[in-house]
């Protein structure tokens, strides 16, 4: 599985209401659009993520896809079609954004519902063997979901873990705490 992730915010005087309006009304257009490769979208108002940017919060849309096929695909269902003027709505009210693309790497790979992200990357001198199986054992008997950058196209960190209970990284890692919500679930 893969997530593209696209970090987005509205314009200062665009009221936040009426920019999640469109907002989901283009995704229940790509839902019923449904291009070959895409699975779902999930959408996350975000606060204090340091990328943001905006003091209201922003938006996380991670797009689900099954491989990297699917992002042409993507691409163009998400500007035409029944999606076209659902996006030119929300095109009209968005100040700036960010992109990557992650791939699910541990624990469940359906993220709604989730409360908490913490961002990180992995530390120098530890082996990708040794994080994967320390990994695993702080996520051992817990809901989570881990996933790691393939692209880096904005400046997010390199693994993002979703998860609800309480979990202490602060010994091995830095880690940027990041509330989120669902709003959309497009499941």
């Amino acid at each position: 599985m893969l997530a593209y992730i696209f970090g987005h915010w509205e314009k200062r005087n665009v009221p936040q209401k009426v920019y999640e309006e469109k907002l989901l009304n283009f995704h229940t257009a790509l839902k019923a659009s449904n291009p070959e490769g895409f699975s779902h979208s999930v959408v996350f108002h975000i606060k204090n993520a340091p990328w943001s940017n905006n003091s209201k919060g922003s938006y996380a849309d991670w797009y689900i896809l099954k491989g990297t096929y699917a992002l042409d695909n993507l691409n163009t269902a998400a500007v035409s079609g029944i999606c076209k003027e659902p996006h030119y709505r929300i095109a009209e009210d968005f100040f700036n954004g960010y992109g990557a693309l992650y791939c699910h790497y541990l624990g469940t790979d359906e993220i709604a519902g989730f409360h908490n992200s913490l961002w990180f990357s992995k530390p120098k001198g530890i082996s990708h063997k040794d994080f994967y199986t320390t990994m695993q054992n702080y996520i051992k008997d817990k809901k989570a979901s881990i996933w790691k950058r393939m692209m880096g196209l904005g400046p997010s960190p390199e693994f993002c873990l979703f998860i609800n209970d309480s979990l202490d990284f602060s010994q091995k890692y830095i880690c940027i705490p990041v509330k989120i919500k669902s709003i959309w679930q497009g499941a």
